[in-house]
Parts: structure tokens; C-alpha cells; sequence
């Protein structure tokens, strides 16, 4: 005998008979979970020991208006309850039933079923009250249990839709005709050894054990387990990337104001970048302050002529009040330009970088979301050039496993020359990720900066579409726990 069956196999099958039963019959049975009778019984119909039919079930469920009249009581039985306290006017009825909207489907009831009767305005009792309340019972336990052999309740309740019929596709289970019973016997009494003790082995005993095979492509459940986001792992690789280079971290607030993310990235105040469509503005009569009144100065002096800084500016009267305006950072750049009045005041050559979430209304699709992350940087120093950008930008990139990159000439209000880098992704192709340049001198200006200062805004999320292999931007923050649990761990590297 070839197939050999283990304890909970055993308990199934002695309960599949010759004649068809349930799965839930069987399950019950035997006391073992159902996902896994649903397994055996499956198991069994390969290996040619049961067969399976469909047949369908009438099931009955509850309407909601059912159900208020279960949990409370039927209109008929209400309209009883209050003629029985003498209460016969139909005015008066109406007033004490809970529901007045109910009175004409109590009366209806109560008439069809030949209780009562109207006369002049008021409800004359007309039957036997222990027939009304033998069928009101009946009633009431056929909305808490439907059942089939009193159909003509049955029908009524389905005619006034407090219970509903459904259809139920049930498998149904028993044994093929080609098992015998001495086949079914050996199945169910023949002894499965797991494992062979030294006792076995020295007495040769392990000869007469019957062995079950191991399968070792039998699939196994898969074992769900805690981990961290794999986004937060992958920023978390940037960040000691970044962090392994030499860079300082800063931050500054999510809620900012428009001085810090638009003005002082000399950015004009009427720019389209500034419209409603581009930022989020805090819906609060409060403004901001600016403490820092010199350097609001310098910035407004930048902004109308230039400054003598060889610009002629945006020509225009610089508006304080619009400064003041709180809004969410659209960009990590606004981290630069809070810290830059600290860096300036170094002799030594510095970096620093920004790891934050920003936010702007657009249009949601594969690769736009209104919340993203940016990795914003600055590098200042003598003796720098655009080529430095490029390297530092391309290093960061190959420490996250990209290593398709280009550049190309970009355009960004506060740096001069300008660059848009752009990534392969495996399967939306070339991507804008690596947005930088050099800041113009308009920008620092108001910090009395004479050195060269080199600047990125990495799209840290679209970098980690590409190394993570996924898609869709709207993952990387889904809340579906399966398709958390589907995504590669990340063990990013720093090359």
C-alpha cells in the first residue's frame, strides 16, 4: 500500500461515507480547523479517494426591516397589543404606535389575517386572541430561525421582503465508488513511523515501519513577520550614505513661510510656482514673522534691482506680507535657506544635507503625489564646479544600486547654471530625479556670500521606485498589508 495517511487525514476521511456531506458537517466532526479539512479533502480528491459534487442551498436572511421587527416587535402584533388595552380609535392608534408610518401595514396585516375589522373610525377586535398570538409567534420564530417545513409562514414573511432568499453554492463530499472497505480500513488503520530511534536500528525492527515520503516542493505557509518599511530602510541608506561623505543633517519645518521656500531662493513673488496650484497654504488668518529684519532687507533689496550684484532683479516692490504667508514646504530647499546664515559664517569648506518630506497639489499618477520625500544638499567652498555636482550626485545614486544616469541643462529660479538628472527606470523608463546647480548670486547675496555654493534636491522617492523595482509612487506609502508583506527587503550597500 503506497499511500499512507497521518493522524488528521485519518479523522477526515472516517468521516467522508458513502454518502455525500458537507464540508461543515465533516469539520465539525473532527474538531480540526476548516482552512485545513478544506486542504485534506482536497488532498483526497487527487489521490483518487473522494469525490466532489456542487448542489445548491436555499439560505434566508434577515431584511433590515426584518430584523427592527425581530429586535422590536411586528406591526400587526403592536397594533394587537394596543386594541387589547382597549384602544380602538384609529386617531388614537395612530398616536401610540411607535412608528405611525406602520399603521396602514398593521391594519393590512391584521385584516388579511382576518383579526379585525374597521367600523365607523374605530378597530374592532374580530378573533380568538390566542389564535392572533399563536400566529404571531410563529411569525417571530421564523424571522429568528427560517425554516422550510412551515412554508406557508415562510412564504408570507418573503411576500412582505423581511426575509430574503439567497442561493448557496455547497460542495458536498463522499467516498469513490472504487474504495473498498478492506481499502478503506487499511488506509485508516495502517501506522506512519517519523522517525527511527538507535533501539530500531539495532534490532532491525525499522524493516517492518511503513514511512511516509517528504516531499520537498510541498508549498508552506508563509509565515508573516514584523519588519520595517522598506522605504524607511532605503532613506535610512541615503542618510549614512550621505552621513559616510562628510555631510552634516538639518531640518527646519514642514509648516514654513513663504520667505524661507520662495523669497530668499530669490524666487519672484509672482512667479506661478507661488499660485495655489502649487503650494499648500495653511488656512489661518496668522501670519508668520520675520525676525531676521536685515536679512529681509537684503532679500527685498535683491528682488527690486539686483543689489549690485549684476542682476537687474525682478523690478518689482517687494510685498513683507506676502513673506509672511504659512504654507507647507513645496521643496527641502527652504532647509538651505534657514541654514545658510550658520554655514556662511565657516572659513572651512561645508556640506550639509536635508532628508524631509514635501509637499505640493498635484495631479496624482504614477510617479506625482502631493507628499513626497527630497534629499536636499548644499556644498560650499572655494575652487567648485558643476562637475563636482555631477559625481556627488552620481555617487549617491550608485550607493543605492542606480547606475543608468544623465544630465541635461535644467532651469530653477536660484541657481545659474542649472541641471535636471534623470534615472532608467526598469520599466517607466527615464525619470527627472536629480534636479541641482550652482546658486545664483542674487540668493547669496542677502548672506554676504562670496564663495561657491553647489545645490541638489534629490527625488528620493522616485530613486527608491527604481532601486526598489516598484512602479507605482502610490505604493511606496500604501497601507495593504499584502502588498507590504510582497515587497523586497531592501539591504542597500554603500559602494
Amino acid at each position: 500500500m503506497s499511500l499512507i495517511l497521518n493522524a488528521s487525514q485519518k479523522k477526515v476521511l472516517n468521516q467522508v461515507s458513502r454518502k455525500l456531506r458537507s464540508i461543515d458537517e465533516i469539520q465539525s466532526a473532527v474538531d480540526i480547523p476548516f482552512e485545513k479539512v478544506q486542504s485534506i479533502l482536497g488532498y483526497f480528491i487527487s489521490a483518487e479517494l473522494v469525490d466532489r459534487q456542487q448542489q445548491i442551498e436555499l439560505i434566508y436572511e434577515l431584511s433590515p426591516e426584518g430584523r427592527q421587527y425581530l429586535e422590536n416587535k411586528l406591526p400587526e402584533e403592536e397594533l394587537i397589543d394596543l386594541v387589547k388595552r382597549n384602544i380602538h380609535s384609529i386617531s388614537k392608534v395612530k398616536e401610540k404606535l411607535t412608528d405611525k408610518k406602520v399603521f396602514g401595514i398593521a391594519v393590512n396585516w391584521a385584516k388579511r389575517n382576518k383579526w379585525i375589522k374597521i367600523d365607523k373610525g374605530s378597530i374592532v377586535l374580530e378573533a380568538d386572541l390566542n389564535s392572533i398570538s399563536k400566529k404571531i409567534k410563529n411569525l417571530r420564530d421564523m424571522l429568528e430561525k427560517p425554516d422550510e417545513k412551515k412554508a406557508d409562514i415562510l412564504k408570507e414573511l418573503k411576500e412582505r421582503n423581511l426575509i430574503i432568499e439567497k442561493e448557496k453554492k455547497v460542495d458536498l463530499y463522499k467516498l469513490r465508488a472504487s474504495v473498498t472497505d478492506k481499502r478503506l480500513n487499511e488506509l485508516l488503520t495502517s501506522n506512519i513511523k517519523t522517525s527511527v530511534t538507535s533501539a530500531d536500528l539495532l534490532s532491525g525492527s525499522w524493516k517492518d515501519y511503513q514511512y511516509k515520503k517528504y516531499n520537498v516542493d510541498t508549498p508552506t505557509e508563509k509565515i508573516a513577520f514584523g519588519r520595517r518599511s522598506v522605504y524607511l530602510e532605503f532613506l535610512n541608506t541615503i542618510r549614512e550614505g550621505l552621513l559616510a561623505l562628510g555631510f552634516e543633517e538639518f531640518d527646519s519645518p514642514i509648516v514654513d513661510l513663504e520667505f524661507y521656500n520662495c523669497d530668499l531662493l530669490f524666487m519672484p513673488q509672482d512667479h506661478v510656482a507661488r499660485g495655489i496650484h502649487d503650494l499648500f497654504f495653511v488656512d489661518s488668518k496668522e501670519r508668520g514673522a520675520i525676525e531676521n529684519r536685515s536679512l529681509l532687507e537684503r532679500v527685498s533689496a535683491v528682488h527690486l534691482d539686483g543689489a549690485g550684484t549684476g542682476s537687474t532683479g525682478w523690478n518689482y516692490k517687494f510685498d513683507e506680507k506676502k513673506s509672511s504667508n504659512l504654507i507647507l514646504r513645496s521643496q527641502t530647499t527652504a532647509v538651505s535657506a534657514h541654514t545658510l546664515e550658520e554655514l556662511m559664517t565657516r572659513p572651512e569648506p561645508m556640506k550639509m544635507f536635508c532628508l524631509g518630506k514635501c509637499f505640493r497639489p498635484d495631479t496624482i499618477d504614477r510617479t506625482h503625489s502631493f507628499e513626497f520625500w527630497q534629499c536636499e544638499g548644499i556644498i560650499c567652498g572655494d575652487n567648485l564646479s558643476i562637475k563636482h555636482l555631477f559625481g556627488m550626485l552620481t555617487e549617491i545614486c550608485h550607493m543605492v544600486g542606480v547606475k543608468e544616469i544623465k544630465f541635461m541643462p535644467g532651469y530653477f529660479p536660484f541657481t545659474e547654471p542649472s541641471v535636471s538628472g534623470f534615472i532608467k527606470h526598469p520599466k517607466l523608463g527615464w525619470i527627472e530625479a536629480l534636479p541641482g546647480g550652482i546658486f545664483r548670486p542674487e540668493l547669496l547675496y542677502p548672506y554676504n556670500y562670496k564663495k561657491t555654493v553647489l545645490a541638489y534636491g534629490i527625488g528620493v522617492t522616485r530613486l527608491a521606485m527604481t532601486a526598489l523595482g516598484i512602479d507605482d509612487i502610490r505604493e511606496v506609502y500604501s497601507s495593504d498589508i499584502e502588498l507590504l508583506k510582497n515587497l523586497p527587503l531592501y539591504r542597500g550597500k554603500i559602494e
